[in-house]
Parts: structure tokens; sequence; C-alpha cells
């Protein structure tokens, strides 16, 4: 389990400054605590999902962790908490969306709209590729189609600097984020 995020580990240490991390979607509990212990003493790590995808021992597992004082979780509608959010003026070094591809442009427009995202701070979202059913033609799928808009709305987002993939590799699975630089 904690193998599945270590590349968002490696980001955040990689970035260094980050001090404040916002998750949104389907993270478990280990890939939460992995990512936890690449932040600095006071780094803070926001966790929010529709349903209890952390999973039922997660929060044992970071109260055995010394990197768990660094972890809050929210279960709840995922609208409601980023607006909670706005509303306590919270801004974040990075957020990371893993949720429901139908949502993602949603929440993408939401963090971005309301400054979440800090200025030049970075924003991951998982599965931008769809296995590479984006780019085919004649695609139904819905979840498909909603990636395809939410590519769209990142490549035409005028705020977006610098857009890259990167393609993260444990068998069995790929992981494919989107790295985006946020000018607000």
């Amino acid at each position: 389990c904690q193998e599945n995020h270590i590349g968002l580990g490696l980001l955040v240490s990689d970035r260094g400054l980050a001090r404040r991390i916002l998750l949104i979607g389907k993270l478990k509990g280990y890939s939460i605590l992995a990512i936890a212990e690449e932040l600095p003493d006071d780094g803070k790590i926001f966790a929010c999902a529709e349903a209890p995808y952390l999973g039922v021992n997660s929060q044992e597992a970071f109260d055995c962790s010394s990197d768990g004082k660094k972890i809050s979780m929210q279960v709840g509608p995922l609208a409601d908490t980023l607006e909670a959010l706005h509303a306590e003026d919270e801004h974040f070094d990075i957020v990371f969306i893993d949720a429901d591809q139908r949502n993602a442009v949603n929440y993408y427009s939401f963090v971005m709209d309301n400054h979440l995202l800090r200025m030049d701070g970075v924003i991951c979202v998982e599965n931008t590729l769809m296995k590479g059913q984006v780019y085919l033609e004649n695609i139904s799928d819905e979840n498909v189609l909603a990636v395809r808009k939410l590519n769209t709305v990142i490549n035409s987002d005028p705020r977006v600097q610098q857009v890259s993939a990167m393609q993260l590799v444990k068998v069995p699975v790929v992981l494919y984020l989107w790295i985006l630089q946020s000018t607000l």
C-alpha cells in the first residue's frame, strides 16, 4: 500500500518547501503516511474523501507513527469539504486529486479558482491519460470523456505555466500524473 504514492512522496521531498498538502480522493492510509514521512516536522496533510477509502486501520497506523500527527482526515462530500477549506482561507503547496473522473474537473476548477493552491504550488491529477484511451476516437465511456474534458480545461488554463506528464510504475500499478505550476 505504501508504494502506491511513493512518487508523490518523492515530489514532496524534491520540492523541499512543501509544508501543506491537500489530498482529494481515494488515497489509502499507508500512502498518506508515506507522504507525511517526507514532510518537515511542521508539515501538514489534509486528506479528504467522499467515502472512507482512507481505510479502517488508518488512524491506528497514524497513531503508531511519529509522522501521524501531520495528518488530518475528513470523510464526506468533497464539494462541502473544499468549500469549508476556502471559507477558512486555507492554502496548500501541493494538491493531489485522485477523485472520481466525472468530478475531477470540478475539483480542479474549485482549487484553482478559489486559490486553495498557493502561488507557485503544484497540482497533480491522477490518471489523466486513462491508459491512452483519451486519445482514441469513438470513445463513449463517460469516465474517459470526463478526463478528456479535464485535460482540455487544464491545457487551456492561462494560470498554468508548465504541464508535464510523469509516469510512475509499480507493478502492477501505473499512475499518470500531470504536474502543474499555478501562477495565481
